[in-house]
């Protein structure tokens, strides 16, 4: 810990003395696999100080990374200056503890004399607990929370109102809900029958969206469907998911006349 110190200081002081600026570490909270951003300079090495040493680095063809003291090296201080003059890139740091930090950065030398040059990479533990709790939470008591319109622990809901294309004439389709959340989304739709002859049958055991595999369950509270009636979706999936992207099955039954 001294000599980390010690190194953090002596390069605060040289950047001092090589660019005449006052020199502080701007905060970067940071969430487990989740995007931050920085601008870089072009004239300049830049620091990166992480809560704990690197051991793997991927992706950074766009940069020089290093470490920023290279007579006594010290993987959680760490320089990088771009191989660009122009443009961006991203880069993924792998902590020991197994965190990743994932980092875009742009490059614009007209912005460079206003762009930081510390940068401290600090755990958000509130974000990072939110993750956590949204992780446990079974998928019954998930889809049971949406049903019983509940507030679910570190989901950010918002309500919507956008219309999906479902591809078909008999239906139609509104994304009423979104629950999002690190690793699942929960979305619930509306859907109205239009066929003014025949009562649909929704089957949500072969819904699909979007991507393969990225549908968990699905739930639906009417699956007979009467002509102009209207019934409510839930759906867990993943987070990559596609809302828009619905293929909805069902099947046509003729209404029986008295």
């Amino acid at each position: 810990m001294l000599n980390l110190c010690k190194t953090f200081l002596l390069l605060l002081a040289i950047y001092v003395a090589a660019t005449g600026h006052p020199a502080y570490a701007m905060d970067i909270p940071f969430v487990d696999k989740k995007p931050v951003f920085i601008r870089l300079k072009t004239e300049v090495d830049t620091l990166l100080r992480f809560p704990e040493p690197v051991k793997t680095i991927n992706g950074a063809t766009r940069l020089v990374v290093g470490p920023a003291n290279e007579s006594s090296p010290d993987y959680s201080i760490l320089k990088v200056s771009p191989r660009i003059k122009r443009g961006s890139g991203s880069v993924v740091f792998i902590l020991n503890s197994g965190k990743v930090v994932m980092l875009s950065f742009a490059v614009d030398p007209s912005n460079s004399n206003r762009n930081h040059s510390f940068f401290d990479f600090v755990e958000d533990r509130a974000a990072s607990k939110e993750k956590t709790e949204s992780a446990k939470i079974s998928h019954v008591d998930f889809m049971r929370s949406m049903l019983l319109q509940k507030r679910i622990r570190g989901f950010k809901e918002s309500r919507v109102s956008q219309e999906i294309n479902t591809g078909n004439q008999d239906t139609d389709m509104e994304l009423r809900k979104i629950y999002q959340g690190s690793e699942y989304n929960g979305y619930v739709y509306e859907i109205k029958n239009k066929n003014k002859k025949k009562t649909l049958v929704i089957d949500v055991r072969n819904l699909k969206l979007g991507k393969e595999m990225s549908l968990v369950c699905a739930s639906v509270r009417y699956p007979f469907l009467a002509p102009g009636e209207s019934t409510k979706l839930w759906v867990l999936a993943r987070s990559d998911s596609s809302p828009e992207r619905v293929m909805l099955p069902y099947t046509k039954i003729k209404v029986k006349r008295g």
